[in-house]
């Protein structure tokens, strides 16, 4: 595996796992957080300045498309400029539109996924 697939794996793997288990535990937590997307707020243009920065910074040195982990970890890069890019730039719709979609099914649904995505990472990049 490439060096840099396995440093990235590394780092977005757990945190991924771990925002995926937040959400299955705490999804009190985020239904709330619905409530302050929808309204004014600097967080989300942090939240975006920060996503935005780590996108580039993963689509700079990895834009790979090799093998499925390769792709995986690309992908969550472009994903994150992306958004990034869409939160510094529609901030006020981007929190309207993300407060709707905030629902305890989708909530449910994101947390496996960033579970199954987040263990696959751990298990490539530390198994």
């Amino acid at each position: 595996m490439n060096e840099t697939t396995l440093l990235l794996a590394q780092l977005m793997g757990p945190v991924l796992l771990v925002m995926g288990l937040s959400g299955l535990v705490n999804k009190g937590m985020y239904m709330d957080w619905r409530k302050q997307l929808t309204g004014k707020n600097m967080h989300l243009v942090f939240m975006g300045i920060v996503e935005f920065v780590a996108g580039i910074a993963v689509v700079l040195t990895h834009n790979l498309w090799g093998n499925f982990t390769e792709i995986l970890v690309t992908l969550m890069g472009w994903g994150m400029l992306f958004e990034g890019l869409l939160l510094l730039i529609a901030t006020d719709a981007y929190g309207k539109t993300a407060g709707k979609f905030m629902m305890p099914s989708l909530i449910k649904l994101a947390s496996i996924l960033g579970v199954l995505l987040g263990g696959y990472l751990v298990w490539v990049a530390y198994l």
